[in-house]
């Protein structure tokens, strides 16, 4: 019997890059929060490509990232670039259609999997957004995480919409009051 532990989605994604040369194809781990996230670069040796990255939750983050993510691909001439959003209730639904309608490859990985990676790593009681992104790589040079479903993908766009007016409106609010 041959197969994947990961089913048909890791499956395809290790016949994608088998033969590629591991340096050349990046994964990008993503620890999301309720306004803000941090990414981390690296490629299938486990090599960061770069510092963190920490962005808002906005279009404006949202771009921010995804340049990051170009400039790292480019630099090392990646062949694949495979971004993984560590699932968080609704607030990562929006960053993730956002990178995969600009053409990323997508998946979202299990909370549950991040942390049992983490401990994996011997960091099981030293949580940060870094430490979790490094288990993130793990699990993305792996081949783990899940297609987005495609039906959320004008729901999330709304919510980033919604949340980026949100913040607007706060400021001016503030602003406001202040002056």
């Amino acid at each position: 019997m041959t197969g994947f532990v990961g089913g048909r989605s890791q499956a395809g994604y290790m016949a994608r890059v088998r033969d590629l040369p591991p340096g050349r194809c990046l994964v990008v781990a993503v620890d999301v929060g309720k306004r803000s996230a941090v990414g981390l670069i690296a490629d299938h040796c486990g090599q960061i490509i770069g510092e963190p990255i920490a962005f808002e939750l906005t279009l404006p983050g949202a771009e921010a990232l995804e340049l990051a993510v170009r400039t790292a691909a480019h630099r090392v001439a990646a062949v694949s670039v495979r971004v993984g959003i560590e699932a968080a209730g609704h607030y990562h639904r929006a960053l993730a259609a956002t990178l995969r309608k600009r053409g990323l490859d997508v998946v979202e990985l299990n909370p549950y999997q991040v942390k049992m990676a983490r401990a994996q790593l011997g960091q099981a009681r030293l949580k940060t957004d870094v430490r979790d992104c490094m288990a993130m790589v793990e699990l993305l040079v792996r081949g783990q995480g899940w297609p987005l479903r495609g039906d959320e993908a004008a729901t999330a766009e709304q919510r980033a919409w919604v949340a980026h007016r949100r913040r607007k409106l706060e400021a001016a609010q503030v602003l406001r009051l202040n002056s």
